[in-house]
C-alpha cells in the first residue's frame, strides 16, 4: 500500500523553531499543487519547491483544534488537466514550509466538460503550541466559529435586505448589495449571529456557497455571486502533517 506523508522542509523547521522561542507567528498564505513529473513523490526536508508545480492557491480556509490546524486550498473548476500527486505550504515569502506527497489525484476543468471543484486539506500538527500560531493571510476564510469550511458553506439566505429581527445563534447569511441596518457596507460578504453580534468575513474569488432557502449554489467572483449548477464537490485530505518540537 503506497505511503502518503508531509514534512516540514528546512525553512518550516526553522520557522517552527522560531516560533516556539516567541519570535514571530507564521503565516501560511498559499498552497502550492504539483504533478511529480509524472511519477509519486517522496518528500524531502531539503526541498525548496515542488518535484514540478502545477497550480499555486491561496488558503480558502483554516481552523484549529488544539495542537491540529487544517489549511484546506480550492482548486476551482478552471483549475486543473492535471495529475495531483504532490502538494505544499507556501508562507508569505514564498517559502515552501511543508511539503507532501498525495494520492494520485485527476483534476479536471470544464474545458474537459467537467465541472470538478477540489478541496485539498492538508493539516500541521505540532506537539507543543505554547508560542506557536499558524495563521492564513488577511483575507483568507477562516472559519467563524469554526464550522465555515470549504468546499462550499450553506448560508441561510442570500436575499435578505437587512438582519432577521430574532436570529438564532449560528445563523450565517450572504449579505446582498443594498442591505440595511447592521449589514451596511458589508455587501457580498458573510454575516454570522454569535449571540450578541453580527460577525462578518470577506469570501475569497471562486469560493463557493449553497443558499438553503433557494436551493441554489453561488460563486465569489471578483464582482459580486454568480449562480453555478450541478457542481462536483471533492475533498481530498491529501497527506498528515506531523512535526513534534519535545
Amino acid at each position: 500500500m503506497a505511503s502518503f506523508f508531509a514534512i516540514p522542509t528546512l525553512a518550516g523547521q526553522a520557522a517552527l523553531a522560531a516560533a516556539l522561542n516567541g519570535e514571530g507567528d507564521i503565516t501560511i498564505a498559499e498552497m502550492v499543487v504539483g504533478d511529480g513529473n509524472g511519477s509519486p513523490t517522496t518528500p524531502l526536508e531539503t526541498q525548496t519547491t515542488l518535484v514540478h508545480v502545477v497550480a499555486t492557491v491561496p488558503i480558502s480556509s483554516a481552523t484549529r483544534a488544539g495542537n491540529v490546524t487544517t489549511f484546506d486550498a480550492l482548486l476551482d473548476e478552471n483549475t486543473g488537466g492535471f495529475m495531483v500527486r504532490e502538494a505544499g505550504l507556501l508562507d508569505d515569502d514564498g517559502q515552501l514550509l511543508f511539503v507532501a506527497s498525495t494520492a494520485e489525484t485527476e483534476k479536471l476543468t470544464t474545458a474537459q466538460n467537467a465541472f470538478d471543484v477540489l478541496t485539498l486539506g492538508l493539516q500541521v500538527i505540532v506537539s507543543e503550541t505554547a508560542n506557536v500560531t499558524l495563521q492564513p493571510p488577511p483575507g483568507s476564510l477562516v472559519s467563524i466559529a469554526e464550522q465555515i469550511r470549504a468546499p462550499f458553506i450553506t448560508v441561510d439566505s442570500a436575499t435578505l435586505a437587512s438582519p432577521p429581527g430574532s436570529p438564532a445563534s449560528d445563523n450565517c447569511y450572504l449579505v446582498p448589495a443594498g442591505a440595511g441596518g447592521a449589514w451596511v457596507g458589508n455587501a457580498n460578504n458573510l454575516a454570522q449571529w454569535n449571540g450578541e453580534a453580527w460577525v462578518f468575513k470577506i469570501v475569497p474569488v471562486t469560493h463557493l456557497i449553497g443558499v438553503a432557502d433557494t436551493g441554489q449554489y453561488l460563486k465569489r467572483t471578483a464582482t459580486g455571486w454568480v449562480e453555478v449548477f450541478l457542481p462536483i464537490f471533492r475533498t481530498s485530505r491529501a497527506a498528515l502533517l506531523f512535526y513534534g518540537m519535545m
